[in-house]
């Protein structure tokens, strides 16, 4: 239950020298990132990749925890997980300081992955556009015909691209 920059002091453990008084032996702990999970203070947070079909199914997902044991996650077959949502499990981030029977909380985003067009054929694709509402554009003549509407080229990006200051 230790933080990054916390000191561990060990009085009058250090070399010891004839005539001189012992002196203290001190302990600095630095935190190494892992590559799942990240820390602020007792709780973790990881993110799960999932794919399109289990965040609609509600599919059952295994999560493996920082002590290698691993949990089953079982979301309502009735909710869709959607992009960037999060869940908390209570009690299986890190253990407490000064009580290592208590632990924090696992926080866990999904991300959800999306089939390239290459997976998508045009049938299914033709029975996905029954699943879902209509476009508001797409089909209205009106928008679609206007001459004073240009079309523009979509560019793949990054959105930390963006400076926000």
């Amino acid at each position: 239950g230790m933080e990054d920059g916390e000191k561990i002091t060990f009085y009058g453990c250090s070399d010891e020298d004839f005539n001189k008084e012992t002196g203290d032996f001190i302990v600095c702990l630095h935190q190494v990132e892992h590559s799942i999970f990240k820390r602020e203070k007792d709780n973790l947070l990881m993110t799960k990749k999932i794919n399109l079909y289990d965040a609609l199914a509600g599919a059952k997902i295994k999560i493996d925890l920082l002590d290698g044991r691993s949990v089953l996650l079982a979301p309502d077959p009735n909710e869709i997980i959607k992009k960037d949502s999060a869940i908390k499990i209570e009690h299986e981030g890190m253990q407490k300081r000064n009580d290592i029977s208590e632990k924090g909380d696992l926080f866990i985003k999904f991300e959800v992955e999306f089939p390239t067009k290459s997976q998508i054929s045009p049938q299914l694709l033709n029975e996905l556009r029954k699943c879902f509402p209509p476009s508001n554009d797409e089909d209205d003549p009106n928008i679609i015909n206007q001459k004073d509407i240009q079309q523009a080229e979509m560019i793949n990006s990054n959105i930390n691209e963006f400076d926000l200051n």
